[in-house]
C-alpha cells in the first residue's frame, strides 16, 4: 500500500477532519505533519511515496521561516521524483517557489467561497481536456501569473490558474479544496451553503481526489 504524507499548513486549528476524510475514503496509508506548530524535523525524517500540502490562513507575503524551508524541501523531493499535490496555500507556495506571482484577488474585501466549476484545459496525469470538477473554494490570494516552467492545467470563471503543473517535475497544484470535509466547509464559509451545492462539492472533491490517487499519487 502506498503511503502519503500530509503537510498541514494550518497556523491555528489543525485540519484533522480533512485528514480523517482522506484516510477513511481512500485506500492509502497516511501520516500527518504540522510545520507551523512543530517545525520541519518530522517532515525531513519522513520518506513517503507522495506528499499533499494542505492550505493555510497564513499567506506567502508573511514570509514565515517554515514557508521557505518547506518550499525548498519539496523541491528536493520533486527532484527525487516523489509526486506532490499542493492545495490552496500549498499550491501558491510551490508555484511561488518556481517563480509564479501570487496576488490578492481583485476586490480586497472579497473572499472566493463556495462551489466552483473548474475546467481542465490541458491533459495531465489522467485529467483530460474538457473535464469539469465542482470543487469547494475559500481563498483571498491566488496564482496570478505563471513562470515559464509551470503549465496551465485548469481554470474557472473566477480563477484563471485554478490548476497548474510543472513541465518536468511531478508537481500538481490546485487552488480549490478537493480534500474538504463537511466540517471544514461549514467552518470556512461566511454564508451557509445550500444542501445541493454541499453535496455537489463533496462529490466533486472526492472524484478529483480519486483521479489524483489513481493517476498521480500512485
Amino acid at each position: 500500500m502506498k503511503r502519503i504524507a500530509i503537510i498541514d499548513c494550518a497556523i491555528q486549528t489543525p485540519s484533522l477532519p480533512c485528514f480523517l476524510k482522506l484516510r477513511n475514503t481512500f485506500n492509502r496509508s497516511f501520516s500527518m505533519h504540522a510545520p507551523a506548530h512543530f517545525g520541519m524535523s518530522s517532515i525531513q525524517n519522513d520518506s513517503p511515496d507522495g506528499w499533499i500540502i494542505f492550505g493555510s490562513h497564513s499567506n506567502i507575503s508573511d514570509q514565515l521561516a517554515w514557508h521557505q524551508q518547506l518550499s525548498h524541501f519539496i523541491q528536493s523531493q520533486l527532484e527525487k521524483n516523489i509526486p506532490t499535490l499542493g492545495i490552496c496555500f500549498g499550491h501558491q507556495l510551490i508555484a511561488h517557489h518556481f517563480g509564479a506571482e501570487i496576488s490578492r484577488i481583485d476586490n480586497m474585501y472579497e473572499i472566493h467561497q463556495g462551489k466552483r466549476l473548474t475546467k481542465i484545459i490541458n491533459n495531465f496525469h489522467g485529467f483530460k481536456k474538457g473535464q469539469n470538477y465542482s470543487i469547494f473554494t475559500s481563498h483571498k490570494y491566488e496564482v496570478s501569473n505563471l513562470s515559464k516552467h509551470l503549465i496551465h492545467v485548469g481554470e474557472s470563471d473566477l480563477c484563471k490558474y485554478d490548476i497548474v503543473s510543472h513541465e518536468s517535475l511531478p508537481y500538481l497544484g490546485v487552488q480549490g479544496h478537493p480534500e474538504s470535509s463537511e466540517y471544514f466547509i461549514h467552518k470556512e464559509v461566511s454564508k451557509p451553503i445550500n444542501p445541493k451545492d454541499l453535496k455537489d462539492i463533496i462529490k466533486g472533491g472526492d472524484y478529483f481526489m480519486e483521479e489524483i490517487f489513481k493517476n498521480f499519487l500512485v
